[in-house]
C-alpha cells in the first residue's frame, strides 16, 4: 500500500533506534514508546520485511510529525488508506469457504473506537500499533493464507476444501474448480519488491532456518499477541518455489514462549516432506 500510494520508494530508508518516541501532548518531557525488537539501524522496505523492523512499519503506517532527519517521513498512509489495503487484500473479511461458522475479523478504525466510552479518541498510537498487525487488529489464518498468496500470484483466489464428489460409478455428482476473486492488486513493479523482501526473510531474515531447504521460499513471519499481550502465537506464513509458486503454506502455533521462530522447525519439516512427495525430493 505504501508503495502503491508512493509514501515510500525501495530507496526509502528510516533508522531503527530499538524504539520511537512520541511526546506527549498534556506532560512535558514525557513519551510514549513503542518499541522494535532491537535496534536495526538504516532500514528500507527490503530489510523491513526480511527483520520484522518495527519503526519502519509505524513511520510508514502513520508518520512521524516531528522535525528528526533520521525519520523523514511526515505523513504515513494513515488509518483509512490502512482500512482500503487491508480490504484490498481481503483482510477482515469471510471468505466464503465451504466450511461452516467461518469468522471475518475485525479492522479497526477511528469510527469503531469511537464506540468504546472508556478511551473513544484514535491517536497516533493506535496508527502505529496497528501497522504491524497489533492493536485491536484481527484476522484469520486462512485470511493470511490468501493475503501470502496475493504476493506470490497478484491474486486472491477463492478457497475451497470439497474438490469433487463422485458416485460409484465414478461419475462426477460435485465438481469445483479454483476461482479468482481479485488480481492484479498492485503493480507487477511493487510486486516484485516485496517478493524479493519476503526471499530476503530467508536468505538473511527472520527465517534464515529455511534457507537450506531444497526449494527456494519466500515468506513473512510473525508473533501475533492477543489477551492483552499475555499469549503468544507464531505464526510463518510463506510459498515455494520462488521462481514459480505452486503452493502456499500459513502455519500457526499458539501460546508460544519465543515467537515466530517457534513455527520454523516444524515448517521446514513440512516443505521438505510436500518436496518428497509430490517432486521426489527434487525439483
Amino acid at each position: 500500500g505504501a508503495l502503491e500510494e508512493k509514501i515510500v520508494s525501495p530507496e526509502t530508508e528510516i533508522y531503527s533506534a530499538g524504539e520511537i518516541r512520541l511526546p506527549n501532548p498534556y506532560l512535558p518531557n514525557t513519551y510514549s514508546v513503542f518499541k522494535d525488537n532491537k535496534v536495526h539501524g538504516w532500514t528500507n522496505i527490503y530489510k523491513a520485511i526480511a527483520d520484522s523492523v518495527n519503526v519502519y512499519f509505524y513511520v510508514v503506517g502513520g508518520g512521524y510529525p516531528y522535525p528528526d532527519e533520521k525519520i523523514p517521513i511526515r505523513q504515513g498512509l494513515g488509518i483509512e488508506r490502512l482500512n482500503k489495503w487491508w480490504r484490498a487484500f481481503g483482510l477482515g473479511q469471510k471468505t466464503g469457504i465451504d466450511l461452516i461458522g467461518e469468522k471475518d475479523g475485525f479492522l479497526p478504525s477511528p469510527q469503531t473506537k469511537a464506540k468504546n466510552i472508556f478511551d473513544p479518541v484514535w491517536r497516533l498510537g493506535d496508527t502505529y500499533n496497528v501497522s504491524i498487525g497489533q492493536g485491536d487488529v484481527l484476522v484469520t489464518p486462512l485470511q493470511i493464507a490468501l493475503w501470502t498468496s496475493a504476493f506470490a500470484t497478484n491474486k486472491i483466489y477463492q478457497p475451497f476444501i470439497v474438490k469433487k464428489i463422485v458416485d460409484e460409478n465414478g461419475k462426477v455428482i460435485f465438481g469445483k474448480k479454483p476461482k479468482i476473486l481479485k488480481e492484479n492488486l498492485i503493480s507487477e513493479e511493487n510486486l516484485k519488491i516485496i517478493q524479493k523482501g519476503m526471499r530476503m526473510t530467508v536468505t538473511q531474515g527472520t527465517a534464515k532456518m529455511l534457507n537450506d531447504l531444497p526449494v527456494a521460499v519466500a515468506g513473512k513471519s510473525g508473533t501475533p499477541e492477543i489477551l492483552g499481550k499475555k499469549k503468544l502465537n507464531a505464526i510463518f506464513t510463506g510459498y515455494f518455489p520462488f521462481e514459480k509458486p505452486e503452493i502456499v503454506m500459513t502455519l500457526l502455533i499458539e501460546d508460544v514462549p519465543i515467537g515466530s521462530v517457534a513455527t520454523l522447525p516444524l515448517y521446514k519439516e513440512l516443505v521438505k516432506t510436500y518436496v518428497e512427495l509430490k517432486h521426489g525430493g527434487n525439483f
